[in-house]
């Protein structure tokens, strides 16, 4: 058996959400593969957008400060970070690494069970790249956010008094539609959260917040036509 737990991430067609045909057949297929490569993946509705700044609000959750772009605090984006915090409270509950597979990944390779034991924190798993063999690297982050809540430049380790949108933003990890990640990585999140306010989840799973590892063999690819 896995050393790991899988949940994927589904769109789900309901009265109050703006989902699209497509959204729910990417759901349904994200599933099935994860199913086919035997992952037994549980799964976490979506947040529908509607309502998820109310939701976000009521958890009194803070936005990151000088969030300029429309993005950044967009219901999509906030909706998309709700889902996945959901999954990050099964895994300290559980106290066991998870696989979060949003609902447009499409798996095109079989995990290895020991995976778990490659990686500190997270692990990205949606990088594209022909390297021929599965090489597990750090990702280098341009700052760093220590325990105490330090924040420095990695460059030349000088002090960060506050840190803004476009810092953060220059650490974003594209095409984030899988990764892996252990409890105490989200409890270094959560303790970022509690400090600093809530990124757009693409850039929460930052290389300066987290000790955060790819694969230079892709696991999972974005399902698009």
């Amino acid at each position: 058996m896995p050393q790991f737990k899988t949940v994927v991430l589904q769109k789900i067609k309901r009265p109050q959400s703006n989902w699209s045909d497509k959204d729910i057949l990417y759901s349904k297929e994200s599933l099935d593969v994860c199913r086919k490569f035997n992952l037994d993946p549980t799964t976490q509705e979506y947040f529908v957008p509607s309502v998820s700044g109310s939701i976000f609000n009521s958890l009194n959750f803070k936005h990151f400060p000088n969030m300029n772009d429309v993005y950044a605090r967009d219901p999509d984006a906030l909706a998309r970070f709700l889902t996945h915090w959901k999954v990050w409270e099964r895994v300290v509950v559980d106290n066991q690494p998870y696989l979060i597979v949003d609902y447009n990944a499409y798996q095109i390779t079989e995990i290895p069970e020991n995976i778990s034991d490659m990686f500190i924190h997270a692990l990205h798993l949606s990088v594209k790249s022909d390297h021929p063999s599965n090489v597990i690297r750090t990702f280098k982050p341009t700052i760093t956010v220590d325990k105490d809540g330090t924040r420095r430049y990695t460059k030349n380790n000088a002090r960060i008094e506050h840190l803004d949108y476009a810092m953060m933003k220059e650490n974003f990890i594209p095409n984030l539609v899988a990764y892996m990640i252990k409890p105490y990585g989200v409890v270094r999140l959560a303790k970022f959260i509690q400090r600093e306010g809530v990124l757009p989840i693409d850039i929460m799973l930052n290389g300066g917040i987290i000790n955060l590892q790819f694969t230079t063999m892709p696991y999972f690819t974005k399902n698009i036509e």
